[in-house]
């Protein structure tokens, strides 16, 4: 029985293989006569056919939306596409390499189509992008020459004859491309080495050294300092510099500005709660600046921007240049020095200003360079003092103390702005003519009752009683704690990282925290002062587990066939750069066709076919 239904399969395969030649011999099919130039391309005087670019096209393009075809310009790597199949079939013909009508039969039959999209187009969306999954088959599962001829004809713009034409040379390309790949060795000891490399984890524990942390408890933003720094000729030129562009128009007038802000909270979804929040902390700000403590001191604890270090002090501002907004500017431009505003709303948020002094002038250019020294000099000792921190508590590790231990003993001996103590809230001013007593004021001498009022609770004078001298009542003065130093030197745990993976995730772009931290050997070591985009750190190992053999084991095949892909494609790309750099100047376009002389990533010149 077996015997039977395998002689009834040979005869079914004959019978579809005669189809298949009877409906590709001249005039089988639908011929379709394509307008235009015959050749889209020559190559080493070999045409690369007009109606194969269109059949690409249409295939690479099947079932995609108009912006992806756009986007991965469809209608360029149509072109180059071919232009690379023309360099591969000549390579097939001097290395003898040929495709039988049977084997394109099998194909088609299965269903399997294949287009040439360039080499670079491969390496961005892999190399199975060359090969297409067709059906024409019926509701049964048997091939259907009918459905196979309308599909062809429908999706390639051939006739049957042509697109078997067309598969056959494509198939042909693509031995040649699998001969390339197949050559492609690989050392299994290399990958698995790279693999316990690459699965190594390293683990460290690190100091932050950051510049605000200086600029706003240590370095002191005094004129003296600030212009002791700017004597020195080299720092001198520096400001000269920075202020050069901006001189001119300080010859007028600007103001010395401090402001205190509360910031819109990004998180509050309603709108009352961002005011209230906001409102909340400016009223604090007002309270405060009520008792009698310096704009500076509540800018320093309450204001939400980065000029919170430096008191809220904004420079000398120049008109309509504060960078805030139009409201703040008009508000600013409306004040007499010296002199605090009402509250100023802003995009930004509430704030308060302070308007310390209007310069003009000569003067008005002595304070615009001042504030450019008083920049350059807090960035560039904030970044000294962060280096020499970093460097220090290095050292100390090295002699043997415990890196928290290290922190500690830094931070106690670094020097620090003093801190001034708040000033008691002023006493209130005794009531004057006429002021009515407020709930809870008790009568004094002198004081008469009027006609038809009742003793309160507690009125009543007890035996012995006398009256006594009121005293103002003071009210308490404001609770000002020791501020926390923000952002201070302490130690922080890493997670564990990988080979390429950064230790500290804000560092430099030009730092490598990670192959950092994989340079240290042993737990406890200490790294090199590594920078990071808002100051320095350091770093010292916690813990380094290798790849393990049993982890290779389980990723073995996936890892080899990965690697061996890769390398596979990065071979078959450089062949066909090679093949492209010897024909170059044989590579002709139609006139057709224009050429953008950019090129794409194998190096190409990029084709842009006209619209159709």
């Amino acid at each position: 029985m077996n015997r039977i239904y395998q002689a009834f399969g040979a005869i079914a395969v004959v019978i579809i293989a005669v189809v298949f030649i009877v409906s590709f011999q001249p005039g089988g099919g639908h011929n379709q006569t394509a307008v235009g130039p015959r050749c889209a391309a020559e190559v080493r005087g070999s045409c690369v056919p007009a109606n194969h670019y269109r059949a690409a096209r249409a295939l690479m393009s099947m079932n995609r939306p108009d912006e992806w075809i756009k986007m991965n310009k469809v209608a360029q790597r149509a072109l180059e596409g071919l232009v690379e199949r023309e360099l591969l079939l000549q390579e097939a013909k001097r290395l003898e390499i040929s495709v039988t009508d049977d084997d394109v039969n099998a194909d088609l039959i299965r269903g399997i189509v294949r287009v040439s999209w360039p080499v670079e187009a491969e390496q961005q969306f892999g190399p199975m992008l060359n090969l297409m999954s067709m059906r024409f088959t019926d509701k049964n599962g048997a091939f259907s020459k009918e459905i196979y001829g309308k599909q062809v004809t429908q999706m390639s713009l051939l006739s049957e004859l042509e697109f078997k034409e067309y598969q056959r040379l494509e198939a042909t390309a693509e031995r040649v491309r699998d001969l390339i790949r197949t050559r492609t060795t690989i050392g299994e000891n290399e990958v698995k080495d790279n693999f316990l490399r690459e699965s190594t984890t390293a683990q460290v524990n690190y100091v932050r050294f950051e510049f605000d942390f200086y600029k706003r408890y240590v370095l002191a933003h005094t004129d003296e300092a600030v212009d002791k720094w700017a004597e020195i000729p080299e720092n001198a030129a520096r400001v000269d510099a920075s202020f050069a562009n901006v001189k001119d128009k300080f010859s007028t007038e600007c103001r010395v500005v401090r402001h205190i802000v509360a910031k819109w909270d990004p998180q509050a979804a309603l709108e009352e709660d961002r005011m209230k929040r906001a409102t909340d902390t400016i009223d604090e700000a007002k309270r405060r600046l009520a008792a009698g403590i310096a704009f500076p001191e509540v800018a320093k604890k309450l204001s939400g921007d980065g000029s919170a270090q430096d008191g809220g002090d904004l420079g000398c501002l120049l008109k309509g240049e504060s960078g805030i907004g139009k409201d703040f500017d008009d508000a600013l431009y409306k004040m007499e020095a010296p002199g605090i505003s009402d509250v100023v709303k802003t995009p930004v948020g509430l704030h308060l200003i302070e308007l310390v002094a209007i310069k003009k002038g000569d003067e008005a250019v002595k304070t615009g360079r001042h504030y450019a020294a008083l920049r350059l000099y807090a960035n560039a000792e904030a970044e000294r003092l962060a280096v020499e921190g970093a460097n220090q508590v290095t050292e100390a590790v090295k002699g043997g103390k415990k890196l928290d231990e290290a922190v500690k003993d830094y931070l106690a001996k670094l020097p620090r702005l003093a801190q001034p103590a708040a000033a008691p809230a002023p006493a209130p001013e005794p009531p004057k003519d006429g002021d009515k007593p407020k709930d809870g004021d008790k009568p004094k001498d002198g004081d008469k009752p009027k006609p038809g009022d009742k003793p309160k609770d507690g009125d009543k004078p007890k035996d012995g009683d006398k009256p006594k001298d009121e005293k103002p009542v003071e009210p308490k003065p404001v609770d000002e704690k020791p501020a926390e130093e923000e952002n201070a030197p302490s130690v922080e745990p890493g997670l564990p990282i990988r080979s390429g993976q950064p230790a500290i995730e804000d560092e430099d772009p030009n730092a490598d925290t990670g192959a950092a931290a994989f340079a240290l050997k042993n737990p406890g070591d200490v790294s090199p002062v590594v920078k990071l985009r808002t100051g320095y750190a350091i770093m010292q190992l916690k813990e380094k587990k290798p790849g393990s053999s049993e982890a290779w084991e389980k990723e073995r095949d996936q890892r080899l066939a990965s690697v061996r892909g890769l390398k596979s494609s990065e071979a078959l790309s450089a062949y066909i750069f090679r093949l492209r750099e010897t024909a170059k100047k044989e590579i002709v376009y139609s006139k057709e066709f224009s050429v953008d002389p950019s090129t794409s990533a194998s190096g190409a010149p990029t084709a842009v076919p006209p619209a159709e």
